[in-house]
């Protein structure tokens, strides 16, 4: 059992005293005698409560104690392809550090130095949604136990999506290639997001039947997509001669930014993130047709329905108003027949029991 015991220890000035942490670790079985360099008791507990916290983790986890440094973990996220934006201050701050040596607060620290002022939607795009990415990255190469970082709270946007309108002048107007005018289409009716589009290769595509493999999904779940007629004929006139190739040319998700940030230019019509473009306008033409916050999770391959229903339940709301709003009934017929108070007896105030 591990027990903190102080000692005197000989300095220059004098003499002090220091806590160490002594005794055989229950977890590991491995003797210890550390210091912990304080003469403190409070954190000195503090240091004993930490370090068989680690230990518990090392005997369970195994080799997966977190002893990996972040530039580890880092090399393993891009290697696998993982999006590299964002990710340069946080490879120059910790990339030094082990994995369990990260806390919360170092990462909040970070965030007020390298974004002053900077709104709960920043920090969490640019700070910790890409610190989660790396961690769960080490976490399947099992350089670390699994870990949730505490991120501060966005309020929800309702998601805004394009119309039909919008979109046939950007194809019309504002595009002025197949690869463009295909790529925007794929992404708007199968509700891939624009770093899965410019991922998906030629082998993927299968124009006999119609359909593409996303093999390269944000939540590593490939999914696979059936396309719509009118998209299919016109994917099949595209250069398919290279099976490894990207079948819409386009090397990253800012090529598709450009081509939508020029077309709307052309077209006179205003600007539509690739997101809003495609996942948010997929989502709601999907509810649109009167299908459930359940199904559109299936289709357009969230990993929990909790992301789907805070992004999307105000459009599955306003189906389902509109549904009950137009239920057709025998009685709704007579009513609309007929002079309502005498149908409805509106005139007589007795109760009836």
């Amino acid at each position: 059992m591990l027990k903190l015991k102080q000692r005197r220890i000989k300095t220059q000035s004098g003499e002090t005293r220091r806590w160490y942490i002594k005794g055989t670790c229950p977890y590991t079985g491995r003797p210890v005698r550390e210091s912990t360099g304080t003469d403190r008791k409070e954190e000195a507990e503090h240091q004993l409560a930490v370090y068989l916290s680690r230990a518990r983790e090392e005997s369970i986890l195994g080799t997966c104690n977190g002893t990996a440094l972040f530039a580890e973990a880092v090399a393993e996220y891009i290697g696998k392809h993982g999006e590299a934006r964002f990710i340069s201050p946080l490879l120059e701050r910790f990339g030094t550090t082990k994995l369990r040596d990260i806390e919360d607060k170092d990462i909040t620290k970070f965030g007020e130095k390298h974004y002053p002022g900077a709104k709960a939607s920043t920090l969490v795009r640019q700070l910790y949604g890409p610190m989660q990415a790396v961690w769960n990255a080490a976490v399947r190469a099992k350089m670390v136990g699994p870990r949730q970082f505490s991120k501060p709270k966005v309020k929800t946007a309702k998601a805004v999506s394009v119309t039909e309108a919008w979109l046939l002048k950007l194809l019309k107007n504002g595009l002025t290639t197949l690869r463009q005018r295909t790529a925007v289409l794929f992404m708007s009716f199968s509700g891939t997001r624009a770093t899965e589009v410019v991922r998906v290769l030629v082998r993927h595509y299968d124009p006999e039947t119609a359909r593409v493999l996303i093999a390269d999904t944000k939540n590593d779940d490939p999914r696979e997509v059936l396309l719509p007629p009118f998209i299919n004929e016109a994917m099949k006139l595209l250069d398919r001669s290279d099976p490894d190739a990207p079948l819409f040319g386009y090397a990253s998700r800012f090529s598709l930014v450009r081509i939508i940030t020029r077309g709307c230019r052309r077209a006179g019509i205003t600007y539509y993130s690739p997101h809003k473009v495609g996942r948010h306008t997929f989502a709601a033409r999907f509810l649109a047709d009167g299908n459930s916050l359940l199904a559109l999770q299936d289709a357009g391959g969230w990993k929990t329905i909790g992301v789907v229903a805070k992004t999307y339940k105000h459009l599955e709301r306003s189906q389902v108003q509109r549904a009950v709003a137009s239920v057709s009934t025998t009685l709704g017929t007579v009513l609309a027949q007929s002079d309502h108070a005498t149908v409805l007896n509106i005139g007589d105030k007795r109760e009836i029991v």
